[in-house]
């Protein structure tokens, strides 16, 4: 069985836009992370997908 040369392509580029997707999402949330000292960071997943990344950030006052 040979698969044509096009779906393979087809197939590689889906994936390179996953990896893209997931690439940024994670920037997204290390980002999130580096800025934030108190306070905290909820991530919202709809059908296996971030779509939300709420941060909250405490102010202390010692």
């Amino acid at each position: 069985m040979t698969i044509p040369i096009q779906s393979l392509d087809v197939a590689s580029a889906a994936l390179d836009s996953k990896v893209n997707a997931l690439d940024t999402t994670l920037a997204e949330v290390r980002g999130a992370l580096q800025r934030l000292d108190y306070g905290h960071i909820a991530i919202t997943i709809h059908a296996g997908k971030v779509v939300q990344i709420d941060v909250t950030e405490k102010k202390r006052f010692v």
